[in-house]
């Protein structure tokens, strides 16, 4: 492995705001939607009305940090690997790696290009074909076409949609977005390739060729960041890893030693 750092993580927090009062966009009956007006219309009644209003208002608003004081760093050629149980942080982990969202504390430094496959058919256009999709994500990449044109067979073969490459993505399963996906994300020369539970979709044969193909972008240099709830996976794809809990960090350095602390806390959980 070289010594440079790829991606550095210093001091990264992410903050939400959670507005209790505020139905779902598209979600609001008309009868919620006069209630709220009415209490709107009553909060901004005089004296001791406003007053408690504006004690309901405060907890009406709630902060919400999705990752606290989150610092690693990933050396280039590094499998690195995010665990964690559900509402740990992974994602928004990833969506900060990916540059989807921005932090509210601290910094992140990328050096390359990165790919990204955060859910099934990300980055795709339903109405657009196969094809059309596989020369659409490459661009996004920075890619010029005649890059893409030289991987296009491959992706094409690698997924196994050969039938359908000319069908809209929005008539495939979610087994077929998923081997397109992964099959753009990995031979379009990402210097960084990042994977959310791909491999939790598709049959066992799929989940096998993914495995091989990510350990051969990692012996060819490539980084990978990879979120799995399979520790099979994880141990079996990489070397170094984050364990996370409640947005904050709890373990990092090789992957063995993140697995175990996640593992003991299960065990914990269990017997409290």
């Amino acid at each position: 492995m070289g010594s440079l750092n790829i991606v550095e993580v210093k001091n990264v927090s992410k903050k939400y705001t959670i507005f209790h009062d505020q139905p779902p966009l598209g979600q609001t009956t008309l009868v919620e939607t006069l209630a709220m007006h009415g209490r709107r219309f009553w909060k901004r009644m005089g004296g001791h009305i406003r007053r408690a209003a504006a004690a309901a208002e405060e907890k009406q608003t709630e902060e919400f940090w999705a990752l606290k004081d989150i610092s690693l760093a990933i050396e280039e050629g590094d499998r690195f690997g995010i665990i964690g149980r559900n509402g740990a942080g992974k994602s928004t982990l990833l969506k900060l790696l990916s540059r989807i969202i921005m932090p509210s504390d601290g910094e992140i430094f990328l050096r390359g290009k990165i790919s990204s496959l955060l859910e099934v058919g990300t980055g795709f256009h339903p109405e657009l074909t196969g094809r059309e999709n596989v020369f659409l994500n490459g661009a996004i990449l920075g890619m010029s076409k005649r890059e893409i044109a030289r991987k296009f067979d491959e992706i094409v073969e690698f997924a196994e949609i050969e039938k359908f490459l000319d069908t809209p993505v929005k008539r495939y399963s979610s087994g077929m977005y998923t081997r397109l996906g992964f099959s753009i994300a990995a031979y379009l020369d990402p210097q960084v390739l990042v994977l959310d539970e791909v491999l939790a979709v598709g049959d066992a044969p799929f989940q096998a060729k993914c495995i091989k193909k990510m350990r051969e972008l990692a012996l060819s240099g490539r980084t990978i960041i990879f979120v799995s709830h399979n520790t099979h996976s994880l141990l079996e794809i990489c070397n170094k890893g984050i364990y996370l809990e409640n947005g904050r960090q709890i373990e990092v350095g090789s992957i063995e030693k993140c697995i175990k602390a996640y593992e003991q806390k299960i065990q914990e959980n269990l017997t409290s």
